[in-house]
């Protein structure tokens, strides 16, 4: 009979099934990392252009916080800023949903582009990063995650507006029965989505999402909530405040430990929009239809005011007794009928007045600057009621509403001191397409957006007014079509409307739009070459002549920009100068992508026959115009050229 093992033989043989699996576990995962390199997901890649190691953001990164079977996922922009952050570089970090992304915006007409273009002119010395990390569908589960991740960066302001999502996005409304009751799992839950094992298992479950989730942000309304309906007073609504307040005052203490000042603003929406659900009650179908016609009578009142007795959480009867009590002229009761509605829509994509008031509770108790953007946007409606003045539906700000959150923002920046000489007092840039670098083609995909997002669910019968396509030429709505279906790139977009723009003779906005290109990515040779060909076109040849000169400095490589600027120079009698630029033209044609080789040598021969001329040197003049004909005999310019040389040499 064998005798029984010692306790600790017993106690390491039932440790040791456990460790060894462990071992395993973690070998497999060491090699997954080494070997599976497309299992890596990380927030920043690093890239080099123009010389200089950049981080970009990876546009994909939000697929970990998505169920694997989710076909439409929201995409970050691929924002890029410095891998070696130098004294001089100012850095700014954007959290929010699509609001901050700028929805139905892509540039220059969204929260951080516009604080990115003030801080520039602002702070002329520094070179500004304002990075946009907004992105649709996603709440404070998933902005409060990301904010673990910034701290790395050093950034020198982090702002926030968000809590539009809260019940719809990641884990809130339907959230598993264990993290409802335990929600530290949560965060926990996305850190386990960080080993390669479970990204491996996990990508059995995916669907291609397509090209870019962030073109249909209707059906991501649709995914994101599942047709939930909410009541305002239910316990699942409770969680979700509980849960916001949580995430809110995380970032709060994340950053404030960090040394990082925090900026956060409450979020604002439009009143004057309809309520999704409920539909009317029975009896009161016809009401919409009477008061959208002007007729509100006490009638109307009475039973819009006994409904409201009878269904005293109902936003259908909020909404539409509101809208009679404005036209009745009440403008304080029917704002406050309006929020009730707001706040009662069961379909909860606008955050209630309960979320405001946890964004200023958690601000003031913590000590974080706070920005009123409701309060403000009250002050800029009539009757102090949001409304169709500063949004394209229920909650996406336009043009004109971004531009005010972006500004208040500034000015608590002023506060806090993290702009010098800044004056007190002193405004914004002012509210313009030109003075804004908005181009024409983002406020025709804004137009398309919006049009596309307001024919779907939930919508019903709510239509937007285009900006921009209604009357333009066939041409140009084409091109914005093409962007906005991804047939086309959106930096090939805005070049070709930059080519459609001066056939028609619209320079300002022409020029708009290369300043565009360039406010996004001032190390853009491409854009500064293209902006040099519009003030040429324009006839303006001294600052051709300087864009020319930028494009040169950051592409040495180009010769494009070298004959260009050679031929300005051969107007203006430079001529040793232009001839130096011609033969570096010449040096470099050889490497010219798209097998253009023998165009650029032709530009260039023909520029270095202008030159040869301008000195009476006519018959290597013809020499080199007949060169340039051998390379491209219907170049035109060196055609006339050439007719006239052969002129002055017969006299």
């Amino acid at each position: 009979m064998r005798s029984p093992l010692p306790r600790h033989r017993k106690v390491l043989y039932s440790i040791l099934p456990a460790a060894l699996l462990l071992a395993l576990l973690a070998g497999a995962e060491a090699a997954l990392r080494v070997f599976a390199q497309s299992l890596d997901r990380p927030f920043v890649t690093v890239a080099r252009y123009s010389g200089i190691d950049w981080y970009q953001v990876n546009r994909r990164y939000l697929a970990k916080y998505f169920a694997p079977d989710v076909v439409l996922l929201p995409e970050f922009k691929p924002e890029i800023f410095r891998k070696t952050k130098t004294p001089e570089v100012f850095r700014v970090f954007c959290l929010g949903e699509s609001s901050m992304f700028g929805t139905p915006y892509t540039m220059n007409a969204t929260i951080p582009a516009m604080l990115r273009l003030e801080l520039r002119r602002l702070m002329p010395r520094r070179e500004v990063e304002v990075i946009n990390l907004g992105a649709a569908a996603i709440n404070s589960n998933v902005i409060a995650d990301l904010a673990t991740l910034l701290p790395a960066f050093s950034p020198d302001l982090v702002v926030v507006y968000a809590g539009h999502n809260e019940f719809y996005g990641p884990d809130g409304v339907g959230v598993s029965f264990f993290e409802r009751y335990l929600p530290f799992l949560t965060p926990l839950k996305y850190r386990l989505r960080d080993f390669r094992l479970v990204r491996l298992l996990w990508g059995l479950f995916e669907r291609d999402p397509g090209k870019d989730g962030s073109g249909d942000a209707s059906n991501l309304m649709r995914i994101a909530s599942r047709g939930a309906l909410v009541s305002l007073e239910s316990e699942e609504a409770t969680r979700v405040f509980r849960m916001f307040e949580r995430n809110l005052t995380a970032m709060v203490s994340l950053f404030r430990d960090s040394g990082i000042p925090l900026i956060v603003a409450d979020v604002s929406s439009n009143l004057m929009f309809p309520p999704f659900a409920p539909g009317p009650p029975a009896g009161l179908e016809e009401i919409p239809g009477r008061i959208a016609s002007g007729e509100c009578g006490q009638e109307i009142l009475s039973r819009l005011r006994n409904a409201s007795s009878a269904l005293p959480g109902n936003a259908f009867v909020h909404y539409w007794l509101g809208r009679c009590l404005l036209a009745q002229g009440d403008t304080a009761q029917a704002k406050e009928r309006l929020q009730l509605a707001r706040d009662e829509d069961m379909l909860k994509f606008r955050a209630p007045t309960r979320s405001v008031n946890i964004i200023h509770r958690v601000c003031l108790s913590e000590g974080t600057p706070l920005v009123q953007v409701d309060s403000a946007f009250a002050a800029l409606s009539p009757g102090g009621i949001p409304g169709e003045n500063l949004f394209w539906e229920h909650l996406h700000p336009k043009a004109s509403g971004y531009y005010e959150i972006a500004s208040l923002f500034l000015h608590s920046m002023r506060d806090l001191h993290l702009i010098p000489g800044f004056p007190v007092g002193q405004g914004a840039i002012p509210f313009n397409t030109d003075s804004l670098v908005i181009p024409w083609l983002e406020l025709a995909y804004a137009d398309l957006a919006m049009q596309h997002l307001t024919s779907q669910w939930p919508f019903e019968g709510y239509r937007v007014s285009p900006a921009v396509l209604k009357g333009a030429a066939d041409d140009l709505p084409r091109l914005a079509g093409e962007v906005y279906e991804r047939r086309i790139d959106w930096d090939e977009g805005c070049y070709s409307s930059v080519a459609l723009l001066m056939e028609r003779g619209r320079f300002p906005e022409a020029e708009t739009t290369c300043r565009a290109l360039i406010e996004e990515n001032p190390f853009s040779a491409r854009a500064q070459y293209v902006l040099g060909n519009v003030d040429k076109a324009e006839g303006r040849p001294a600052p051709a002549a300087g864009a020319y000169l930028r494009s040169i400095e950051l592409d040495s490589a180009s010769p494009y920009p070298r004959i260009d600027l050679a031929l300005l120079w051969i107007n203006e009698n430079r001529l040793d100068e232009a001839e130096g630029q011609l033969r570096a033209a010449v040096t470099l044609a050889p490497s010219t992508p798209g097998g253009s080789a023998d165009a650029v040598r032709a530009s260039a021969l023909y520029g270095l026959s202008a030159v040869a001329a301008n000195r009476g040197r006519f018959a290597e003049a013809l020499g080199l115009a007949d060169e340039s004909l051998r390379l491209v005999p219907s170049y035109a310019p060196a055609l006339r050229l050439r007719d006239r040389l052969r002129e002055v040499l017969r006299r």
